[in-house]
């Protein structure tokens, strides 16, 4: 097993042609991904042998008003933990398990061609007109 992490967006239609294609050797993926095309949202992926699901699993807190956020400590501790300057708390994180014939370097790689974007920076405005293939989440951003 491997996770795979990265802290800039992926392409939407790369993604879910990565997302809909099968991988040999994979036996269960899940984790947080984030979509260029929908930066306040985070989206969920499961895989379980032959079946997949992509949907939405809610908000990133770098998209939520600070005001709305918990004030307690343990949460500000949590938070801070996987907060980044750039991109808040946004991010990449997907568990791969699998069998022998699991191709973790494949994976990565397709992945990997999947980020859009320079890591240093993100303007949400420059990808409002990328192709996304994925159902709408029907979720506004929280203010």
């Amino acid at each position: 097993s491997f996770v795979f992490r990265a802290r800039h967006p992926f392409d939407p239609a790369r993604f879910h042609a990565f997302a809909t294609r099968p991988h040999p050797g994979v036996l269960r993926a899940k984790g947080s991904f984030w979509l260029a095309t929908r930066p306040a949202q985070v989206g969920d992926l499961s895989w379980a042998g032959v079946q997949a699901k992509v949907e939405p699993r809610g908000f990133w807190w770098a998209g939520v008003a600070r005001h709305l956020w918990p004030r307690h400590e343990p949460f500000q501790k949590l938070i801070a933990k996987s907060w980044s300057p750039i991109w808040g708390d946004r991010r990449q994180e997907i568990v791969f398990i699998g069998g022998p014939d699991m191709d973790r370097r494949a994976i990565e790689s397709a992945l990997e061609d999947c980020l859009g974007g320079p890591e240093d920076r993100f303007d949400p405005a420059a990808h409002r007109t990328l192709r996304d293939p994925f159902p709408s989440w029907d979720q506004p951003a929280v203010a």
